[in-house]
C-alpha cells in the first residue's frame, strides 16, 4: 500500500515539478521577450531622434548657404543699381567705378556658384536643385561681368559697339538669373525654409 501511496505521490511530484518548470521557462522566455522587445523599441526611438537631429542640422546648413548666397547677391545688386543710377545722371566717371564695382563682385560670384559646396546630408533631389543653381547663377554672372567689361570698353574706347553687346549680354543674363532663382525657391519649398525678404 504504501509502495502504491509513494508512486502516486512521485507522480504527482513529477507533474507539479514539470508544470511549475513549464510555467519558470514560458515566464523566463516571455520576460526575456518583453525585454529584447523592449530594447528594440528603445533603439528605434533613438533611431529616429538621430535622424531628426540630422534632418534638423542639414535644414540649418541649407539655411546658411542660402543666406551667404543673398548676402553676396545683394552686395553685387548695390553695385548694379550704383551703376544704373549714374548712368541716368548722365554721371561718366560714376558709371566707370561702379561698373568696375559690378563687374569684380560679378566675377566673384561666377567663381563662388561654380565652386562652392552643398551641405552633405541634403536629399538628392535638393542636390539636383543646387547643382542647377550653381549652374544657372555661375553662368549668369559671367555673363554680367563680361557685360560690365564691354561697358567698361565702350567707356574708354566710345565705340557704341561695345554697348550694343553689352545689352545683348545683360538681356541673355536674365534668363540664367530666372532659373537660378526658381531653383533657390524650389530648394526654399523642399526645405521648408523661408529667408527673409529684400528691404
Amino acid at each position: 500500500m504504501s509502495g502504491k501511496k509513494t508512486k502516486r505521490t512521485s507522480k504527482i511530484f513529477r507533474i507539479f515539478f514539470t508544470t511549475i518548470l513549464g510555467l519558470l521557462v514560458f515566464f523566463l522566455t516571455y520576460t526575456i521577450s518583453q525585454s529584447m522587445e523592449e530594447k528594440k523599441n528603445e533603439e528605434i526611438v533613438k533611431e529616429q531622434a538621430k535622424q531628426v537631429e540630422k534632418e534638423k542640422k542639414t535644414k540649418q546648413d541649407v539655411q546658411m548657404l542660402l543666406t551667404k548666397m543673398k548676402e553676396e547677391n545683394e552686395k553685387y545688386d548695390v553695385y548694379a543699381r550704383a551703376y544704373a543710377e549714374k548712368w541716368i545722371e548722365k554721371d561718366i566717371k560714376g558709371v566707370h567705378e561702379e561698373a568696375s564695382k559690378a563687374y569684380e563682385q560679378a566675377k566673384k560670384l561666377e567663381n563662388y556658384y561654380s565652386t562652392y559646396k552643398v551641405p552633405a546630408e541634403v536629399p538628392e533631389h535638393v542636390l539636383t536643385l543646387f547643382e542647377g543653381l550653381g549652374s544657372d547663377l555661375s553662368v549668369a554672372f559671367a555673363v554680367r561681368a563680361e557685360a560690365f567689361e564691354l561697358v567698361l570698353k565702350h567707356l574708354d574706347s566710345k565705340d557704341p559697339s561695345n554697348l550694343k553687346h553689352a545689352e545683348e549680354k545683360f538681356t541673355e543674363s536674365n534668363s540664367y538669373f530666372l532659373s537660378g532663382s526658381e531653383n533657390i525657391d524650389m530648394i526654399q519649398t523642399q526645405m521648408g525654409i523661408t529667408l527673409e525678404k529684400q528691404k
